[in-house]
């Protein structure tokens, strides 16, 4: 008959509070964590998202709807913008806008009647810094919180020129998430080891007798 002591009871109590804590550990470990919005260095940029969007377009914003988010600025996240050149992508004459994603901390594009404006839409990359859809400002005022890029036109052309780089989604890298980090692979050995451990001294207190 195996008896188990009072002290081998708080032992088993005790390992599974410590699993619990080194469970919530290891999850906070493995879990992305949410990019800060704006960090020094990693606002919105259209100048990353240009090599990897599939259009690029310059144009002047011709019509404005009014939004829900009601900014007192003139600015709208529904706007249409008359085409003027197409640099990459299907040309067309007019690019209507409502509610497009950025994918960064300014969730959507918004502009003002009469901004002239160059549009990098559909970027795929690895790199999370890259914002799906980005703006930048030609002439007029970027709304706020200012996130947005200023440019000339000589900048935008010599932008889309920029050759998109290689695709290295198939062989894992750094940011690859399949790959642990050195704090993921810490926790997983610590946790391992103390449940090893643990289980070898309860074990060890409360065999036949």
């Amino acid at each position: 008959m195996t008896v188990y002591t009072r002290s081998v009871i708080r032992r088993a109590r005790t390992l599974a509070t410590i699993l619990a804590a080194a469970a919530a550990l290891l999850f906070l470990a493995v879990e992305p964590v949410a990019a800060e919005c704006n960090p020094p260095g990693a606002d919105p940029s259209f100048r990353k998202a240009v090599p990897y969007a599939a259009r690029i377009l310059v144009g002047t914003v011709v019509a404005v709807a009014a939004d829900d988010l009601n900014a007192g600025d003139g600015t709208s996240y529904r706007f249409t913008v008359a085409v003027e050149r197409t640099l990459r992508g299907p040309a067309t004459a007019t690019q209507v806008v409502n509610r497009l994603e950025t994918g960064a901390c300014v969730r959507w594009l918004s502009a003002a009647n009469g901004d002239r404006i160059a549009l990098a839409l559909d970027a795929h990359a690895s790199d999370p810094t890259v914002p799906t859809n980005m703006a930048a400002w030609l002439s007029g005022t970027p709304p706020e919180p200012s996130a947005y890029e200023t440019v000339t036109l000589g900048e935008v052309l010599d932008l889309a020129r920029t050759p998109k780089p290689p695709d290295t989604s198939t062989s894992p890298g750094d940011d690859d998430p399949r790959r642990l980090g050195p704090l993921q692979a810490f926790a997983m050995f610590a946790v391992a080891s103390l449940v090893s451990w643990l289980w070898m001294r309860t074990t060890g207190r409360s065999r036949p007798r």
